[in-house]
């Protein structure tokens, strides 16, 4: 990467943590519509549902002034933005130490009340679904699991950190909190701790943090449901390399091909790297699932469809996930780094907008410029972090 593209990249990610830090780490999410404090659950879950889909579609942000939705402290978000800031002393750019001691101190904060000791979280606000109520703080696996990873980011970086009883009690919330499912093709942990059910990215997360905590602490336990888990990862893949979303109570599967897919890439990557497992199906699963996204899910190598096959709009959570999945899988492509360098270079010149915030959408050359806090930029900022970390040697890029 030349030294002018390295700079675009660092002058992007600069703007952009400015607007954060300004903003002291807060600000909306998409489905955020129940953190108003006007009573609106009386409607119902449905009408929830329906004023949600309507609130984050909003580029005017009509509905979110009217209800005064406050700019809060998003779990996941705060874990993006400590698994980012944990690699910028290694890679060239300031030592960030305090800022993660302070952003871990308000996640920790945000934790699930009534799981004792356990490190479990869910998202900060309530939320209604087309099927289901979900209350403030309710844990699931997937925001829990980007907790997990950004506290042993934080910790890799500053082993004087010692965060390993709060990594083993999140994996406890796994063991104890969470129904499972027994299939042939392995072991499938719920999302919620309310019902059982299966959705794929979800388990691979779960696969990840116990293969994590072997590495971390060697007991066969956690290799052998980390090894369960990601065996019905592999088994539900598709022929053509990609994953649906989830299982139907009736066992039919409901497809969404978005960033899910390079999530559950990246999980295989990470079992692959921490359990060293000796089956070559897992290396395989990713070989066809990065070939299924390469040649179905990219648009001239600059932009991911929305949802495959549907092209537009073009969305920020899209264009991150790509940009951190396609750089941490260049391990086992290298030729995967061009392809995140294009997508980064769109989305800086296409979504970033002078604030130095990311814009939610982009649809046809209409800009929804809604820059949420987690869904846009705690991603983005991971994602050139991640490149900039990938493309250049620290001296370059403190030099950029």
């Amino acid at each position: 990467m030349s030294n002018a593209a390295i700079a675009k990249v660092k002058s992007s990610l600069m703007d952009l943590d400015s607007l954060v830090r300004a903003k002291n780490f807060k600000g909306h999410d998409p489905y955020d519509l129940l953190a108003s404090k006007l009573p609106l659950h009386a409607f119902g879950t449905r009408i929830c549902y329906y004023l949600t889909q309507a609130n984050k579609r909003d580029p005017y942000r009509i509905l979110r002034t009217m209800l005064a939705i406050p700019e809060q402290y998003v779990p996941k978000g705060l874990a993006l933005f400590i698994e980012s800031y944990s690699t910028w002393a290694s890679i060239g750019l300031d030592d960030q130490k305090e800022t993660i001691l302070a952003l871990k101190s308000e996640l920790d904060q945000l934790r699930a009340r009534g799981y004792g000791d356990k490190y479990c979280w869910g998202l900060n606000y309530a939320y209604a679904t087309s099927l289901k109520y979900v209350p403030t703080l309710y844990p699931s696996v997937v925001v829990t699991a980007y907790a997990h990873r950004a506290y042993f980011a934080a910790m890799k970086q500053y082993p004087e950190l010692k965060y390993q009883d709060q990594l083993e009690s999140s994996v406890r919330f796994l063991l104890e909190d969470l129904e499972r499912t027994n299939e042939d093709g392995g072991l499938c942990f719920s999302y919620y701790t309310v019902k059982k059910d299966i959705v794929y990215n979800a388990n691979a997360k779960a696969g990840e943090m116990l293969a994590r905590m072997y590495h971390i602490c060697g007991k066969p336990d956690y290799l052998n449901l980390a090894t369960q888990v990601m065996d019905h990862t592999v088994a539900n893949q598709k022929e053509d390399g990609r994953w649906n979303y989830r299982k139907l109570d009736d066992g039919s599967e409901r497809e969404q091909i978005d960033f899910h897919q390079l999530f559950i890439l990246e999980c295989l990557q990470k079992f692959i790297a921490f359990a060293s497992p000796t089956d070559p199906k897992y290396r395989q699963s990713i070989d066809r699932g990065l070939d299924f996204f390469v040649q179905h899910q990219l648009v001239n190598e600059q932009y991911c469809k929305y949802r495959w096959p549907k092209e537009m709009p073009i969305d920020i959570h899209n264009q991150a996930s790509t940009i951190i999945a396609l750089c941490r899988l260049s391990e086992l492509r290298p030729e995967l780094i061009a392809i995140a360098q294009n997508v980064a270079n769109f989305t800086i010149d296409h979504m970033q907008m002078p604030s130095g915030g990311f814009a939610y959408q982009k649809n046809n050359g209409r800009l929804n410029q809604t820059s949420y806090i987690r869904w846009c930029n705690a991603w983005m900022h991971l994602a050139l972090t991640t490149l900039l970390g990938t493309v250049s040697s620290p001296a370059e890029l403190a030099n950029a």
